[in-house]
């Protein structure tokens, strides 16, 4: 799923406190920092209107934190009518938008194929699937908050709403009228300011740059000593100046230099990033971990089990051999840059350590999981066919699942494994799963329940994204796991490493950068683990036609 999130400068909210209700825009006609440009007539909303929930932050393993009423195509963008649940948390979310704490919206969507194209550069989304819309602390369209409709002396003109009413609830009938706001200078000295901040933040089209925006957790952050100490290790680390080293962390220094591979990340850093790895990987969460900072290491397995048997009173005992195999898992060193500039570096207020955790986790998370299910050379994850999992055919196509096939994998594996098992696909495979109908009645198989609480058949549905999608068709993949990722071994080594350069130049985008010359530094993270499997044959797989 692709995100779009989205301020808005030139335009004020409106508000309905009895409703709980805002009207704002979702998503504009304009180029995003991400270099897209997203078409409104392009949006394809017939899924969400079954389902009009919005989230807070695209996370839909919480509940949600209010719906759509309606939805309206005008020549700026996609508008919208939110109405806030009546809980506390949708109470609490209201009164952050209308005090004006929180002001900007996000698009959740996917692009069939054909849906865009490049065009000097611009990524051009001119057909798209909405999947969900969230509330979100940072936007990357300038021009998505919500509209507060103000009345300004002398320079107040209301114009009516005239585009085709598309309504979510048909208990709501839109009836809203918008302000066209006469105050020019104010609103072109807003959205010139967030222009300029933008353009220096983010220089390039691509989001990997995993470049910070200036107000992350802006005046949130009271720093306490551990994060203070941490930032000082970052700054000690960046302008190489072991007096900057809180005493407790000068140890680190020791323990390596940049070109041996970078000093061990504190005790503080690796227990943040960890805690969060075991909320965002499905992989960690699932498979055995065993850390350990050997290069290699072999781990026995049996082969075959001793046989066991009765014996008669005198009688000799027979003797059964077990056999035994051994799975190496072989450590591999890998890495990326987080991209920082000097001043944040130097802002106290702005919480560096979550930041850079926080972010340093979710890179993380992801290569583990893309690993552990696809694959990344020279692991190999558990749709590789090599793995040795239990095949079963689901069909010519993702798209020609069939029920009866989803029962033939729950028994493909041991009754032993049962109580630990679990379902693991995308989201479009299971979005193809519950529109599986009964033949003669035509009604839904799967309950309501079960969709809502992502169960199947008993046993609970983890989705990734790191898993294939039915939208890659290519013959022979693997698009549902189902079994015990127990027996999947995940072997990390127990620390990661850190160094910096400010020198160099890297690539962002397509695009060259030299870090120096754009005041930034790049946090070099070394991480290394393998992925291996002690018994794949309890694990099955569907596959599609083909080899």
């Amino acid at each position: 799923m692709f995100t779009k999130e989205c301020p808005e400068n030139n335009f004020t909210r409106k508000f309905n406190d009895k409703e709980r209700t805002i009207i704002h825009y979702i998503t504009t006609k304009i180029v995003d920092r991400f270099g897209d440009i997203v078409y409104p007539d392009g949006m394809d909303d017939t899924d969400y209107r079954k389902n009009p929930v919005v989230l807070f932050a695209h996370d839909s393993r919480k509940l949600a934190i209010g719906k759509n009423i309606w939805l309206k195509k005008d020549s700026k963008g996609i508008l919208a009518k939110t109405q806030f649940a009546d809980t506390e948390l949708g109470h609490e979310l209201y009164r952050l938008n209308r005090d004006g704490f929180l002001n900007a919206w996000s698009i959740g969507f996917t692009i069939p194929e054909g849906g865009s194209e490049i065009i000097d550069g611009i990524n051009h989304i001119k057909k798209w699937i909405l999947l969900e819309y969230s509330n979100v602390p940072i936007p990357a369209n300038p021009e998505c908050l919500n509209l507060i409709l103000k009345d300004f002396q002398n320079n107040t003109s209301l114009i009516k709403i005239n585009t085709k009413e598309e309504k979510m609830d048909e208990k709501q009938k839109p009836d809203e009228s918008i302000s066209k706001i006469s105050g020019k200078e104010i609103s072109a000295i807003v959205k010139e300011e967030t222009k300029s901040v933008l353009k220096d933040l983010f220089k390039t089209n691509s989001f990997n740059s995993s470049l910070p925006p200036e107000n992350f957790n802006l005046g949130r952050n009271s720093e306490d000593a551990s994060k203070s100490e941490c930032r000082d290790f970052i700054r000690a680390i960046v302008y190489r100046d072991n007096s900057l080293m809180p005493e407790r962390f000068k140890n680190f220094l020791s323990e390596g230099i940049g070109s041996a591979g970078g000093y061990t990340v504190p005790p503080e850093y690796y227990d943040r990033i960890m805690s969060k790895l075991w909320d965002t990987s499905v992989i960690r969460r699932n498979a055995t971990l065993i850390t350990s900072d050997r290069k290699d290491l072999l781990i026995p397995k049996l082969s075959t089990l001793p046989s066991f048997s009765f014996i008669n009173e005198g009688a000799k005992k027979g003797v059964s051999n077990p056999s035994f195999a051994q799975i190496q898992l072989s450590r591999h060193d890998g890495g990326f840059i987080i991209l920082i500039s000097k001043q944040l570096i130097e802002d106290s207020k702005y919480d560096l350590v979550s930041f850079i955790s926080d972010m340093a986790s979710r890179v993380i998370s992801n290569a583990i999981d893309l690993a552990g299910f696809k694959g990344i050379s020279p692991v190999k994850g558990i749709l590789d066919v090599s793995i040795g999992t239990t095949d079963v055919l689901i069909g010519g196509s993702p798209d020609q699942i069939t029920y009866d096939k989803l029962i033939e994998m729950i028994s493909a594996v041991p009754s032993e494994t049962l109580p630990n098992c679990k379902w693991y696909m995308h989201r479009s495979m299971w979005g193809q799963i519950k529109k599986l109908k009964y033949s003669e009645s035509g009604e839904y198989v799967l309950s309501p329940d079960d969709k809502k609480s992502l169960t199947l058949e008993g046993f609970p549905v983890v989705l990734s994204d790191n898993i294939y999608s039915i939208y890659e068709g290519s013959p022979g993949n693997r698009y549902i796991v189902f079994g015990d990722l127990s027996y999947m071994l995940l072997m990390m080594r127990d620390s990661i490493t850190l160094s910096v350069s400010d020198a160099a130049s890297v690539e962002v985008g397509g695009s060259q950068i030299n870090l120096w010359q754009q005041g930034l530094v790049g946090l070099n993270f070394g991480v290394a683990f393998d992925i291996g499997f002690s018994y794949p044959e309890v694990i099955a797989t569907g596959r599609s036609g083909g080899a």
